[in-house]
């Protein structure tokens, strides 16, 4: 299938994706505090901004969607799913899809939603799959209303769907606040303020994640100086041998009667205070430190 969508990979737009992809990892690696991540991601959804009418109650409904679609085991975007998000994000009825579909709309999702699980595409770096698809869907708009907005949901779903909602913590939207592109076939300059905007975004959150990493740090040795003596030594046999269970602390690094309820009680302090991770359930649950650098800094 032969898309409208043409755009010369220029060295700028080039540049703009690799810094894109740096800052990405950056941000999806980065060790914050649960409540802080959680305080980023409410702050990215504050700033959803209406357009077209929509609302940011139909933009909650529409994240926590496609949160659920993209966790399917080899899932891609059908033209049904294509056509729910638009919905979702416009607030329009599904059941009145003779009101809102034009009579070639269908035909055309249908090619969009090809088009984006072609194999050859999946090399593709997300960003340009993401705005290719949201020009193509402006080019052909296949509904009757608000087809800007649909244009956006698709785009929104794409980079969702390949991690670039940064744990939640990047407010997607903002980054098709666009102008809409010209009905032809270049849309290079289309392409590189999408890259620009997508960049800029993730700079201004690359720098609230910094200072949440340093609250973390902060938080980190604080907790550490509160550690009573047993937790000290979970701690340093977790640096040890990565993982360990409740049992094999017990067994191993423990000496006289100790409760299996004391023990319970310092593993589930240390879980509330980010130190550690658990997994798993009953006797074979284990825990891991959840932040080893920080830590390992704090007690060498």
């Amino acid at each position: 299938m032969a898309f409208q969508s043409r755009f010369k990979q220029t060295v700028n737009i080039t540049w703009h994706l690799t810094k894109i992809a740096e800052l990405k990892s950056y941000i999806t690696h980065a060790k914050i505090l649960p409540s802080l991540e959680e305080k980023l991601a409410e702050q990215a959804l504050a700033q959803f901004r209406t357009r077209d009418g929509l609302e940011a109650a139909n933009y909650t409904k529409f994240l926590q969607y496609i949160r659920e679609v993209w966790q399917k085991p080899g899932y891609h975007l059908e033209a049904r799913e294509i056509y729910n998000l638009y919905h979702l994000i416009t607030g329009s009825l599904p059941k009145a899809s003779e009101t809102f579909l034009k009579p070639r709309g269908e035909a055309a999702l249908e090619q969009i939603a090809a088009w984006l699980k072609a194999p050859g595409n999946q090399k593709v770096p997300p960003p340009l799959l993401a705005i290719v698809a949201y020009n193509e869907f402006l080019q052909k708009r296949p509904f009757v209303i608000s087809n800007r907005g649909g244009a956006a949901a698709l785009g929104i779903a794409v980079l969702y769907g390949t991690g670039y909602h940064c744990r939640g913590m990047l407010a997607l939207d903002r980054v098709f606040d666009l102008d809409e592109g010209p009905d032809c076939e270049e849309i290079s300059p289309l392409v590189e303020t999408f890259c620009v905007n997508l960049e800029n975004q993730l700079v201004e959150l690359a720098e609230k994640v910094r200072e949440a990493e340093g609250l973390t740090a902060q938080e980190t040795f604080r907790y550490i100086q509160r550690l009573n003596p047993r937790q000290n030594l979970l701690i340093q046999a977790l640096q040890r041998q990565e993982t360990i269970t409740a049992g094999e602390f017990k067994r191993g690094y423990l000496s006289g009667a100790v409760s299996r309820e004391t023990i319970r009680k310092d593993v589930v302090e240390l879980l509330e205070m980010s130190l550690i991770e658990g997994y798993g359930t009953g006797r074979n649950r284990y825990y891991r430190l959840k932040n080893p650098l920080l830590i390992g800094a704090k007690n060498n």
